[in-house]
């Protein structure tokens, strides 16, 4: 436990001359105001100021706006907003992928059984976050249904597996034997296990941050994907853009994945006076070229999810 004392509140009047204090260029109050009453001091200023400070003095930087924080602020606001489609068929295929294949070759209570994962997982671990997803759905339809109507009481995994975590997932996947997930790595056509492994872990931190409204732009990543050295060595892993990188194998040759990176081009364009492409870890030269060039895997998105188990039980 630390000595330092909690700072008190202050209203927005105090807030915005704080920050002039502090040397913000602030040349239009009433916009600042109507800004901080609509998006939190800590949001905004505490989230994206540090990037335009002094480290030694805590100043800002001579010339850094108010309205330079508020576009950088912005240019993360709909960059989630690109991600968030992507991210959610990527959560959906897997769901389907570990449903197809894991009800089919161990019955639907087979994730009941420890036998049936690797046998170096902490299977109590994963049990438990199970429990705690099912316990926390217990009064959506989907697993009051089960509860209630059937002698046993337990629910099936194709439904279970609707309603785990991203976190659960990706540690369900990293649960089970080699073999089984190899079987769903080759969904992906040229993605290794071991990688995918890696690649969940990171895209479900992404897919937090996103879904949360937390910064991307020069955020240094906690949860680092492995990256093929070969095709991707020349990629720094801290930052977003590995994490497309990884996204770029799993989206496949589609439509939305080519209209995702063009937008996200434009994006760039559009807030290009106050934000780099380095901002997200981007290489240097073919940010784009990389993201469009590699090879795709063979089913698009949009096949894969017809697959989706239906049961209307």
């Amino acid at each position: 436990m630390g000595d330092k004392i909690h700072s008190q509140a202050m209203d927005v009047p105090s807030q915005i001359a704080n920050l002039k204090n502090n040397g913000l260029v602030i040349e239009d109050e009433k916009f600042a105001s109507e800004i901080l009453n609509k998006i939190s001091y800590y949001r905004l200023i505490k989230a994206y100021d540090k990037s335009f400070k002094d480290k030694k003095t805590g100043k800002y930087r001579k010339g850094t706006s108010f309205n330079k924080i508020v576009n950088v602020y912005n240019f993360d606001k709909e960059l989630r907003q690109l991600l968030m489609p992507l991210l959610q068929d990527i959560e959906i295929t897997l769901r389907c992928q570990l449903s197809n294949h894991f009800s089919v070759k161990y019955g639907v209570l087979g994730y009941l059984d420890a036998n049936n994962f690797d046998e170096n997982c902490l299977y109590s671990t994963l049990e438990d976050k199970m429990s705690q997803c099912i316990a926390l759905s217990k009064e959506s339809p989907i697993i009051k249904n089960f509860k209630e109507k059937y002698a046993d009481g337990n629910v099936p995994f194709y439904a279970a597996v609707e309603v785990f975590t991203f976190g659960t997932l990706a540690l369900f996947y990293n649960s089970m034997k080699t073999e089984d997930r190899k079987t769903i790595a080759n969904m992906y056509d040229g993605v290794d296990e071991a990688y995918l492994s890696s690649w969940l872990i990171s895209i479900g931190y992404v897919r937090n941050l996103c879904f949360h409204y937390n910064r991307l732009y020069k955020k240094d990543l906690i949860k680092k994907p492995r990256l093929y050295k070969k095709q991707d060595g020349e990629v720094n892993n801290s930052y977003l853009y590995s994490v497309l990188i990884c996204m770029r194998y799993l989206c496949g040759n589609t439509d939305k994945w080519t209209d995702f990176v063009e937008s996200l081009d434009k994006l760039f364009a559009y807030y290009s006076n106050d934000i780099k492409t380095s901002g997200i870890g981007c290489i240097e030269q073919g940010w784009k070229e990389k993201l469009l060039g590699h090879e795709y895997v063979n089913t698009p998105f949009d096949d894969l999810l017809k697959n989706v188990n239906v049961n209307n039980d």
